[in-house]
Formats: structure tokens, sequence, C-alpha cells
């Protein structure tokens, strides 16, 4: 049986997702599977939740017991993005938000039994979906086996030349035993970088899979008259512009039901990127492992790239809407028909938007107002020193 589009859709992120234990819908799983995986992500949830509480107290070690600000400033960024991924596991593991995701996806599935063009518009989503994602999958993946690697011979270079106490820990290590911890973070980066590629893929396709609908949508008010002249259809064509019209509004209220369930989501994305940004900048600066922070600014940036111009594809493609109804050969039916049109262009001037929070709308221009955020941070911190 052919999988259909709402599960291939969300496909990447859900094997993600169900490696670290963190995947809640489970209407399609083998009923045998089900209780041994609820366990693996109870075991999952402490094991992240430890693992947040030993990086917390080793930054709280290094800043105020041994008053070693370097050191601090080094594991910001890495603590930052750990403080993240726990505040975003909290929001999409809401039960509002899956049903959220339940309806999205059920939405895309009903596209597998409309015509080819309508498909096609579905399939290339797909396919510009799965090219986004997979380079952010792969780029993390690799940044937490570079990590690894990189920690490993770190380890290995001082333990040898017994200057042990100059390595760097990110976690708390209370066994002092280094080869004991330097495993037990190796282990740490893997997880954390699959949960990061994870719950960075689960926005970005939650976002394409809501433009997909308006492409749809606009396909559909674009073509709702195609083939049909003069007026002896005009009572079909009616019923037919009302259906689309009450399409229009459920995804109206799709959104502002999304935009209440990630909207915070959507606020720690924008506020705490320019602070990542700015400490992984501070750190490349001072000379200190360029090629691994390097690559966590790079993958930084183009996660947010990514985010930022597929939200700003909601608003764009939104407005694009009143234009397909225009173009359609509407001058030529009815009264009734033509003003359920100029209903339609006039609501589609207010466009739909993934919001920051309760500050404003997310789109590309938000990628400039974080890059100048974390260009003030730098300036901050420069001049404080």
């Amino acid at each position: 049986m052919q999988a259909k589009f709402g599960e291939k859709m969300f496909n990447l992120s859900m094997k993600l997702l169900i490696s670290v234990g963190f995947w809640k819908i489970m209407d399609n799983m083998n009923p045998k599977i089900i209780p041994f995986y609820r366990v693996y992500t109870y075991a999952a949830r402490i094991y992240l939740l430890m693992l947040f509480v030993l990086v917390c107290i080793e930054l709280y070690r290094q800043i105020v017991i041994l008053r070693d600000f370097d050191r601090g400033l080094q594991l910001a960024s890495t603590h930052i993005m750990l403080a993240i991924i726990y505040l975003k596991l909290r929001i999409y593991n809401n039960d509002k938000v899956l049903e959220l995701l339940r309806e999205g996806i059920s939405i895309t599935n009903t596209f597998n039994k409309m015509n080819p063009d309508i498909q096609n518009i579905v399939l290339k989503q797909l396919t510009s979906c799965n090219s986004v994602n997979l380079p952010i999958v792969i780029m993390s993946i690799s940044i937490g086996i570079f990590f690894n690697i990189f920690r490993f011979f770190q380890a290995r270079q001082l333990e040898n030349e017994g200057r042990v106490e100059e390595f760097i820990y990110f976690i708390y290590n209370p066994l002092n035993k280094l080869s004991v911890f330097v495993y037990l973070e190796n282990v740490a980066a893997i997880f954390v970088s699959v949960l990061n590629s994870a719950l960075q893929t689960l926005l970005n396709t939650i976002i394409i899979n809501l433009v997909t609908h308006i492409k749809v949508l606009h396909y559909q008010f674009a073509t709702y008259d195609i083939n049909e002249t003069g007026n002896q259809n005009e009572a079909k064509l009616l019923i037919k512009l009302k259906e689309l019209i009450r399409s229009h509004q459920k995804l109206i209220s799709y959104v502002d039901r999304l935009n209440k369930s990630i909207s915070n989501a959507v606020l720690i994305e924008y506020s705490i990127s320019s602070l990542t940004i700015a400490f992984t900048v501070i750190t490349i600066s001072k000379n200190e492992n360029v090629y691994f922070y390097g690559s966590v600014l790079l993958l930084t940036t183009s996660q947010l790239y990514v985010f930022c111009t597929n939200a700003d594809d909601v608003t764009s493609e939104s407005l694009e809407l009143g234009t397909a109804i225009y173009n359609s050969l509407w001058y030529e039916r009815s009264q009734p028909i033509k003003k359920i049109v100029l209903i339609v262009m006039m609501r589609t001037k207010l466009p739909l938007a993934l919001k920051i929070g309760k500050f404003g709308h997310m789109n590309a221009k938000s990628m400039i107002s974080i890059c100048k955020a974390a260009h003030s941070y730098l300036s901050l911190f420069h001049g404080s020193n």
C-alpha cells in the first residue's frame, strides 16, 4: 500500500523523534511494540533531564565557584542549545500540538485522492521539505560526531601529558574519571544532535505542510470555474466556491490554533538564536575550537535561514490567494458569485502568519533582526572588556 502524502511529509521527523524516544503519535505503531516504546520514552526523558541538571551544575561550578568566566563563556552556547531543546520539547509534547499534528497530517493525506495537478503540488512540497531538512540533519549529526572525535583525542593528549585538570567539562563529572566521562559525553553529544535535528525538522515540516495546504487552496481558487462558461452551471459553481471558502476558514482557524500552541516555541527560536550566534562568534574569536564552533555557527544560521524563509512563505502564499481568485472568470458570473469573490479578495488582504509570541510575525526580515541583535550582544561584550 502506497504511503499517504501526510505520512511521507512527516516521515523524517517521525523517525528521528522515535529514535530518541520523543514521538507521541502512536496511531500507526505496532501495538506489541508500544509498551516497550513507552518505557524507552520515559528513560529518554529521565536521561535528558539528568543531562540538563548536570549541565547547569557544571556551568554554576565554573562561573560561581571557580570564577572562570572564560570557560563559562565557552560552555554558554552549548548550554543555551540544551535549554532550547528542553523548552521546545515541553511545547511540542503538548496535547494541543499533537492534535494539530494529527489534523495537519490527515488533511495532507486527503490530497492523495485529488487530481494529478494537486498531487504534483504536494510532491514538489514534499521534495522541498526533504531538501531543507536532510542537510540540517546531516550537519547536526556530523557536528555531534566531530565533537566526539575532537574530545576523545583532546582527552587522550591531556591524559598522556598529565594535564587532565585542563580538560573543560561540558557536564558535571562527580566521578572525576576522565575516560568514563568522555564516554558518557560522547553518548550525550549524539543524543542531543539527533534530538536537535528532530525538533528543527519537525518545526520546518509543520510550516512546509501548512504552506502545502495554502498552495493547494490557491490552485483550487484559480481553477474552480475552469472549463465552465456561460451561466448554465452557476448553482454548481456557487456550491463549489462556498466549499472553498469553508476550506479557507478552516485554514485560518488552523493557523490561529497553531499560533496559540507553538508561538512560544517560535519566540524561543527568535530570541535565543541571537544569543547563540553571539556566544559562538565570541568563542571563535578567542581561537577556541574554531572548526567545531564554526560548524555550530553554520548550523545555527542555516536553521535560522530555513525557518525564517519557510515562515515567510506562509504569509506570501496566503496573500496570493486573492490574486488566484481574481484571475478567474468572476466578471462573467452572476451577482452572488461576484459578491463572494469580492469578500474572499478582501479577506485575503489580511495574510496568515506565524507569530513570535505576542511581539509580531515571523518572516524573512526576522533573520535580519536576529543578526542585528547578535551584533548588539557582541558589541556589548567587547565594550565591557
